[in-house]
């Protein structure tokens, strides 16, 4: 992507995320939810800003979208954070080599499930874009975190979640992962 379609997907993004939160705005000050956005909405925004590479943007709104929901859990209910969401955010980091990040984001997501929020378990999927992650990022020891984060995938379904069963498109992410690692 050249950086003249770079600069308009930004542009076009930011005005994506305009709208979003002028909703976001209108639905505070109404009293019924007419004007909430759907997680969909936030989906798209999250995908055009990661089209930008622009991880930073990715993680702002999505911490922004966390923080609404939790100061206005009635009403902004639809915004809660789901698997899918935390995935767009992750795919984001993973294609920018944010490989710390979106460790961290997997953490967050392991713990919400434990404590019981079933909407953020997460799958092999997740931990194969945290994979990604790491052998797209310049940092050290990018085979050893590799290996690191396919263990915790194997053991969370050793401990009973069926949805980190390794397959075969994880161990191909692991696969990928160690052979762009390069060290």
């Amino acid at each position: 992507v050249d950086r003249n379609d770079r600069q308009a997907a930004s542009i076009a993004a930011g005005r994506c995320e305009e709208v979003l939160f002028r909703m976001i705005e209108r639905a505070i000050k109404s009293k019924d939810s007419f004007f909430v956005p759907h997680a969909p909405d936030v989906g798209l925004v999250l995908e055009l800003w990661s089209n930008c590479r622009l991880p930073d943007r990715v993680i702002a709104l999505f911490r922004k979208i966390q923080q609404l929901q939790l100061h206005e859990q009635t009403k902004f209910a639809k915004l809660k954070p789901k698997a899918p969401m935390f995935r767009r955010v992750l795919n984001a980091l993973a294609a920018c080599g944010q490989a710390s990040e979106a460790e961290e984001l997997l953490s967050e997501m392991q713990n919400r499930f434990e404590m019981g929020d079933r909407v953020a378990e997460p799958t092999k999927f997740h931990y194969a874009e945290v994979l990604a992650a790491w052998a797209n990022s310049n940092l050290p020891n990018r085979y050893i975190k590799c290996r690191e984060i396919f263990d915790r995938a194997s053991r969370a379904y050793q401990n009973g979640q069926e949805s980190c069963q390794p397959d075969v498109a994880l161990y191909g992410a692991v696969f990928q992962a160690s052979s762009r690692a390069g060290d």
